[in-house]
């Protein structure tokens, strides 16, 4: 004879709930942890480059860094002096390569300015400082419909001035 007694379920709505809560609190945290053992490397990287500058170029504070590659490898920075000036610095071979006082450089939002001026048509797809034939330079990618194709395009401008230094084409078959 079968009984009309229901055994209650195992899991209930609210363990459920408690249970997947977990489980993806667990993921996020060990995925988390994989992107910091992932980043460190290249965090201690970083920060030694800042401690680097900060001690050959003299400076009180090094605000921010990045690597930069082209021609060769190097680290732009930006720092402050002991007077409170700015500094852009850029570091390679274990040596400072070059410094510019921050008021007498350019900034990203006047080179984007110059070339949207120029060519009203074009979408900045970044900028960025770097170097270019041992020299400070502002990077800018940008791409614009050329014939019915998008076409992309690496620009570098002087660092103090702003004038054009290069541009280069990149191949039709580049795409972002």
């Amino acid at each position: 004879m079968r009984s009309d007694y229901k055994r209650p379920p195992l899991m209930s709505r609210t363990k459920w709930t408690v249970l997947i809560t977990v489980l993806a609190l667990i993921i996020v945290l060990l995925l988390n942890a994989e992107y910091r053992s992932m980043q460190a490397p290249r965090w201690s990287e970083e920060a030694q480059i800042m401690a680097e500058v900060k001690q050959k170029a003299s400076l009180a504070s090094v605000d921010e860094a990045h690597k930069y590659v082209w021609d060769r490898t190097v680290w732009v920075t930006r720092g402050v002096n002991g007077s409170g000036e700015a500094f852009y610095i850029w570091y390679g071979d274990g040596k400072v390569l070059s410094t510019i006082p921050a008021s007498e450089a350019q900034t990203a939002k006047s080179i984007r300015d110059r070339l949207l001026a120029q060519s009203p048509d074009v979408d900045i797809t970044h900028s960025i400082s770097g170097m270019i034939n041992g020299e400070p330079a502002w990077e800018l990618l940008y791409s614009r419909i050329e014939n019915g194709a998008r076409k992309y395009f690496y620009d570098f401008y002087d660092f103090r001035s702003g004038n054009l230094i290069e541009t280069y084409r990149l191949p039709a078959k580049y795409s972002t």
